[in-house]
């Protein structure tokens, strides 16, 4: 679920135009944008207008302009496009509808109308669309009631306000005493030290457990059956104990908060890859995403064999995995900003069309340990996420030296384009020429040059050469490693 579903049609269409403006940025005409979100030109003049009114909303000036028959936004160089939709959600009646359920007031419908000045003809039409988004995290609205496992209804809010830029987040996200005194206890009960941006998630989790832990009428029928699979881990029975000093009282019952927060801790990267592990050694080999992290890291490591990695890169792959299978296995439903989503599609051509095969092999091994539908994008996304991180474990550095002597009226400008194009490629080492050193790849401006490993340039104007180049770098960094496979 894209978090700009929660907007109105004629908000998704602004957060559209602006997109474009921003990305295109002066290199967009009237009539290209009239295109690109098909409306015409009176249309889209009404939307250029209203960008104006949207920046005097936020505080920060935002204007359209004309140059040279370019369409043109002007912001504060402080601004991002991130603020600016998070500012359209938080004002939206879908994400304002949202929030009045947080807390289960038992509001009548004519509460919820007057609340978000609607009519209540409109509001029955704005919670079957809001049920229709929320189907994937399966929770709905009935009786003026968000229904659903309770586990799932914190998650949903945790990634909501996760994916709000902070700016506009809700009030009731303020960090508390009690939030910062039991993180302490937390990390003294644990013995780790969490990053800020660990405990900044922990905070934003604690804010969403206040406001629902007194609530009686929860289900939790899934969270007891987790419960039993994972209340005798080593790192569940630490919580337990600490769960039961600051937040169980006399009348809880069935004492859920626990795995709730197990749940949390375990599948969003919180806990840094040390802890992790020192945790994970403790674990029971029963347990199912025990189970299912060995043999996912197994298959992917027998697809590198003879070649064995290190035991710290082992850990590395190991932690990645963990955290992707452990969000697949306690929860339900995915929500992402734009540029998330166009992360996961890009990501589709980054890594090496050999291994499909792999990552269906992984897919079919998580679903037979978590027979599950839902959610496959985001595992497979994971498990790219390991199989690149492999990847960049596994590479082997090549040493690229160039000799551009031949051209020495053009040698200073190829030199800045090959260290521009060249120095964010992975694991190789770039420099000058030298006659007693041996390299993996020479490129050479030298039309007949016959040394051995040579790249001779033929298109610098284009991008010919460089697409070229990392084609031969990718090869050799694959033979590389392949030989160095067969030596082990």
């Amino acid at each position: 679920m894209n978090i700009e579903v929660l907007l109105e049609k004629k908000e998704q269409i602004q957060v559209k135009i602006l997109r474009q403006l921003f990305l295109k940025h002066d290199k967009l005409t009237a009539q290209e944008l009239c295109d690109w979100v098909n409306l015409s030109r009176p249309s889209v003049q009404s939307y250029l207008e209203d960008i104006s009114y949207i920046g005097r909303m936020i505080g920060e000036p935002m204007e359209v302009i004309r140059q040279n028959n370019k369409l043109v936004l002007n912001m504060s160089e402080s601004q991002t496009l991130d603020e600016v939709i998070s500012f359209l959600i938080q004002d939206s009646i879908k994400y304002r509808l949202i929030l009045l359920f947080l807390e289960q007031k038992n509001y009548m419908i004519f509460e919820l109308a007057e609340l978000l000045l609607l009519s209540e003809s409109t509001l029955f039409r704005k919670i079957k669309e809001l049920n229709n988004l929320l189907l994937e995290f399966d929770i709905q609205i009935k009786n003026n009631k968000l229904i659903g496992e309770e586990s799932q209804i914190r998650y949903f809010y945790y990634l909501l306000f996760d994916s709000l830029h902070p700016k506009f987040r809700p009030d009731l996200l303020q960090v508390t005493k009690f939030q910062v005194e039991f993180v302490q206890q937390l990390e003294e009960t644990l013995k780790v030290n969490f990053s800020e941006s660990s405990k900044d998630k922990l905070y934003r989790w604690l804010a969403i457990t206040e406001r629902r832990r007194k609530l009686t009428d929860i289900q939790i029928t899934k969270s007891l059956e987790m419960k039993k699979i994972y209340q005798d881990d080593h790192l569940y029975q630490l919580l337990d104990s600490l769960f039961y000093q600051h937040i169980y009282d006399n009348q809880s019952k069935d004492n859920c908060e626990t795995i709730f927060f197990y749940s949390f801790l375990q599948s969003f990267f919180i806990l840094d890859k040390e802890s992790y592990y020192r945790f994970d050694i403790y674990r029971s080999k029963k347990i199912p995403t025990v189970l299912l992290n060995i043999s996912l890291r197994e298959r992917m490591l027998n697809h590198y064999r003879p070649h064995r990695l290190g035991f710290e890169e082992e850990k590395a792959i190991s932690y990645q995995l963990a955290q992707v299978n452990n969000k697949f296995t306690f929860f339900q439903g995915s929500l992402f900003t734009k540029i998330q989503e166009d992360l996961m599609l890009h990501k589709q051509n980054w890594v090496d069309k050999s291994f499909q095969d792999l990552l269906d092999n992984l897919k079919d091994i998580a679903l037979s340990y978590i027979p599950k539908e839902q959610d496959l994008p985001e595992l497979i996304f994971g498990y790219r996420n390991a199989l690149m991180l492999l990847e960049l474990l596994s590479a082997q550095q090549l040493t690229v030296a160039y000799d551009l002597s031949d051209t020495p009226a053009y040698q200073i400008p190829m030199e800045h384009y090959l260290k521009n194009h060249l120095r964010s490629v992975e694991k190789i080492k770039l420099e000058h020429y030298q006659e007693s050193q041996s390299y993996d790849l020479l490129i050479s401006s030298k039309r007949n040059d016959s040394r051995k490993f040579v790249y001779i340039l033929s298109e610098f104007s284009s991008d010919y050469d460089f697409e070229e180049l990392l084609s031969r770098i990718e090869n050799l960094k694959k033979e590389k490693f392949q030989k160095k496979a067969i030596l082990n």
